[in-house]
């Protein structure tokens, strides 16, 4: 096809067409822009609700872990507590040897005094404790006036308090043993 038109007139058509081309690239430019930011931003919502989804993952797994660990815990210390129970009570149901010891001294008049002691285990149901005494005693009095105030303690010496007989036929520096149960 042939141009007839003046070098004006041609000059403008170019530019017209020129016009075009560029306001189509634009357009493509413009629409590939606006694609690609909406491209991007679904790319967002997915990647940040993926990461919602491992956020609340995480935190489950980390209050399972919890969860778990507070359990083993409080299996322990009711263990611990069921240990502590068991020896408050084991202690709660033992004599001293120091009460024992002090008791006797109490219910020993002056005078008389001990030479052994000697305090066992017990096998028998009725009594913890085995104690075997020796001592000596002045007069015949003050070793009866010793086994009254053992019969006094009946709280703690159980079972009858019972010196030999051979004890009792010395009026005077009377030297005694006694078998004692606790």
């Amino acid at each position: 096809m042939i141009n007839l038109l003046p070098p004006k007139n041609k000059k403008e058509l170019l530019r017209e067409e020129q016009y075009k081309i560029v306001l189509i690239l634009g357009i493509f430019v413009l629409l590939f822009l606006v694609s690609l930011s909406l491209i991007l931003f679904s790319i967002k919502i997915y990647v940040s609700s993926q990461l919602e989804v491992e956020k609340e993952f995480i935190e489950r797994s980390r209050k399972a872990m919890e969860f778990s660990e507070i359990e083993r815990l409080e299996t322990k210390i009711r263990c611990l507590n069921k240990d502590i129970l068991e020896l408050e009570l084991f202690y709660q149901n033992q004599i001293s040897l120091i009460e024992i010891l002090e008791e006797l001294s109490f219910v020993l008049p002056s005078g008389v005094y001990l030479k052994t002691i000697s305090i066992n285990s017990s096998k028998e149901k009725d009594s913890k404790f085995l104690v075997s005494l020796s001592g000596f005693s002045p007069t015949r009095e003050l070793l009866s006036e010793f086994k009254t105030n053992l019969e006094e303690k009946k709280e703690l010496f159980k079972g009858k308090i019972d010196f030999p007989s051979a004890t009792w036929t010395k009026p005077i520096d009377i030297d005694f043993s006694l078998n004692l149960k606790i």
